[in-house]
């Protein structure tokens, strides 16, 4: 009987190895079973924390920041763990920049150290924050960053939040006590436990940590996992002042769309255009190359480019145009060319087909919509490209624009610097990477371009200077000089 009874377990053993072994999935089913886990989080992200999202016919999961408050202010950092790009506002309130810049040295340095002692992934982590800022009145403004970090090693991109709400003539953020009366922030708790299906015994002290003032109303934000399933991703509730009405402790005025500022187009830009030196292409020629932009410098770039009469490539950030789209429009208007550089500066190694494809597209249809210009070539963030972003650029009919001399100018931040290197490391055919982002390189390029072209260099687009040495571009590949 014994011994019947170990044949019959031992044929239930055999049976069941051979189901596991020939239903597993094969190495390349599993990480795209993992890959499309992870970006459906991404999603959730994007759709759920983001009131302002924009939707389209392919419902692309991405989002438009609002940028009311302050001048865009970044922090960099790549190592070989880890890159990190974190964009915040710099305004007149400095205690709010202190606050943030605190807030974003110790997510840092947390991130850091975690991948310090668990990552095992064989490509850099990606910390990756944007934010969005509203001036509800002339002393009122209130900052959401948002973003993600992403690992090889994770099932999906962990949630990254924080909100400060503060006056400008005041030394403090201000906290939700500061705001709301005791009786109306437990009336909120309540609210926001209803709606969100949390159970009364799992609200804790910081449960409305992620608050948020807007135009209309407040802004509650619960992170993924922290309340909610996982599957859930992050949710943020609205609730209208009016709704709250006896429940706030401070008034609050909004600005009329009078007291809005307008955004017009550059008076100078025909002059600019009518002004700028013309010639035949040939000789020596270098591409000057700005990604990250438009910024508040660019404006101050363009000025000098069209006073000594040199051309540059511009490739954009999408999320980066609403706030200045005139930038784009006097780009093209003045011969300069505009380039992809993905709509929220993702990593797209990291991405799957699909919000590869997003991520293009949706920066490309800004572009036209703005600057009437069809894109054909992109830089892929960090310069990060591998077959899968080739094959889409492929699909997409658009080249793809690496570099061959890099200046760092977004890790010195020295426009000494700046101007040295590129004065040391320029070629004939050469593509040079900048950031318009930073003040330091605009200032570096008012010595840069006149010297460079006083050298005997035309400074030509990207394209000018391919189709000059006779390089014909084909979608998909990748160009880093023209040699």
């Amino acid at each position: 009987m014994e011994k019947k009874l170990f044949i019959i377990c031992c044929i239930v053993f055999i049976l069941c190895v051979f189901v596991i072994v020939f239903s597993w999935p094969e190495p390349d089913e599993y990480n795209d079973m993992k890959e499309t886990e992870a970006e459906n989080t991404i999603c959730d992200l994007s759709s759920a924390v983001l009131p302002e999202t924009l939707d389209d016919d392919r419902d692309i999961c991405v989002d438009t920041p609002t940028r009311e408050y302050g001048e865009i202010a970044t922090y960099m950092l790549w190592e070989e763990d880890i890159i990190s790009r974190i964009l915040y506002p710099n305004g007149e309130a400095m205690h709010l920049t202190h606050s943030i810049e605190a807030w974003i040295e110790k997510i840092a340095s947390y991130y850091r150290y975690e991948i310090s002692q668990w990552s095992e992934g064989d490509n850099p982590s990606e910390l990756t924050v944007e934010y969005s800022s509203y001036s509800i009145n002339d002393n009122l403004v209130s900052v959401r960053m948002y973003g993600i970090f992403d690992d090889s090693s994770l099932a999906h991109p962990v949630d990254v939040i924080a909100t400060f709400n503060t006056y400008v003539n005041q030394n403090e953020v201000l906290q939700l006590s500061d705001v709301i009366t005791a009786d109306g922030e437990q009336i909120l708790q309540n609210m926001v436990a209803e709606q969100a299906g949390v159970k009364k015994e799992d609200i804790d002290g910081v449960f409305l940590q992620y608050w948020l003032l807007t135009h209309d109303g407040l802004e509650i934000t619960l992170a993924r996992g922290d309340y909610l399933p996982m599957s859930d991703g992050t949710r943020t509730f609205f609730f209208p002042y009016e709704e709250l009405e006896g429940m706030l402790s401070i008034e609050i005025t909004k600005e009329t769309d009078a007291d809005l500022p307008e955004t017009p187009l550059d008076n100078h830009i025909a002059e600019s255009i009518s002004g700028q030196k013309s010639g035949e292409i040939g000789g020596s020629m270098l591409a000057l190359t700005f990604d990250d932009g438009p910024s508040a410098y660019t404006d101050r770039l363009l000025d000098t480019l069209s006073e000594y009469g040199g051309h540059a490539t511009f490739f954009v950030v999408g999320n980066m145009i609403e706030d200045r789209p005139e930038l784009l429009v006097r780009m093209a208007l003045e011969g300069h060319e505009i380039g992809g550089h993905s709509w929220s500066h993702r990593d797209l190694t990291k991405l799957n087909k699909e919000d590869i494809e997003n991520q293009i597209i949706k920066t490309n249809n800004k572009i036209q919509e703005v600057s009437d210009v069809s894109v054909t070539l992109m830089r892929p963030p960090y310069g990060a490209c591998n077959d899968r972003v080739k094959n889409v650029a492929a699909d997409l009919n658009v080249s793809i624009i690496n570099w061959s001399v890099d200046t760092l100018d977004w890790k010195y931040k020295n426009a000494d610097t700046v101007y040295k290197s590129i004065m040391r490391e320029a070629y004939d055919g050469a593509i040079i990477l900048c950031h318009d982002l930073h003040k330091t390189t605009v200032d570096a390029m008012e010595r840069v371009i006149p010297d460079l072209i006083d050298q005997g260099y035309q400074l030509v687009t990207v394209s000018q200077l391919m189709q000059t040495k006779g390089i014909n571009m084909r979608p998909g590949n990748v160009y880093s000089k023209a040699q």
